[in-house]
């Protein structure tokens, strides 16, 4: 919750980004975040950004599966700039075709074209249950999601290696962020940062 250790991780990025002031930032959370006390906490979150420190603030709910990969994972990004001006034009770049699916994830025949979203903790429920999150029917038969699945899903490169167990790999797995999705919106970042910079020279 926004009174968790977690939630009040938002104040220690206030508290860099006072510091440190950079021009731009990004963040990422979960979609919950918008809706969270009926938007209550979202709106202390862009009025902090926005009106007291003085940047933009752009956002939306994205999906991994938006930019080429075969997870759902809806995730609130969250981007804005310092010395914006009266620009404000920066735009999340256009969805991308998935790269591959599922059955390519599993080099086989599975049910779904796009995963469920990997989770932290816990390992899943029954196949047929619709909150299942990591187990597939590949060539008919059930499978369990490992680290070499899970690592596709989330746009990690095939030899990245995690020196850790399993359960820790898909700990790790899940606590981390799609790359593909978090790649496109950074270049957009970039690009925007540079406009801006020519139009304020």
């Amino acid at each position: 919750s926004h009174k968790s250790e977690r939630g009040n991780l938002f104040f220690n990025i206030v508290e860099i980004l006072e510091a440190k002031k950079p021009k731009a930032f990004f963040l990422e959370n979960v979609r919950g975040i918008v809706n969270h006390d009926g938007g209550n906490t979202f709106k202390v979150i862009r009025n902090k950004l926005e009106d007291e420190m003085g940047y933009s603030f752009h956002y939306e709910v994205i999906k991994a599966s938006d930019y080429g990969l075969p997870q759902l994972r809806p995730r609130a990004f969250m981007i804005g700039f310092r010395d914006e001006g009266i620009l404000s034009g920066f735009a999340f770049p256009p969805h991308l075709p998935l790269r591959f699916n599922m059955s390519e994830v599993w080099n086989g025949d599975c049910s779904r074209e796009i995963g469920f979203t990997l989770r932290v903790g816990g390992r899943g429920s029954n196949i047929n249950d619709r909150r299942n999150w990591d187990s597939y029917l590949v060539n008919g038969e059930v499978k369990k999601l490992m680290p070499e699945q899970a690592r596709k899903m989330q746009g990690f490169p095939d030899d990245f290696i995690f020196p850790v167990t399993n359960t820790q790999a898909m700990k790790q797995l899940g606590n981390s962020v799609a790359v593909d999705a978090i790649r496109e919106c950074g270049k957009a970042l970039v690009n925007y940062l540079d406009i801006i910079s020519l139009n304020t020279k």
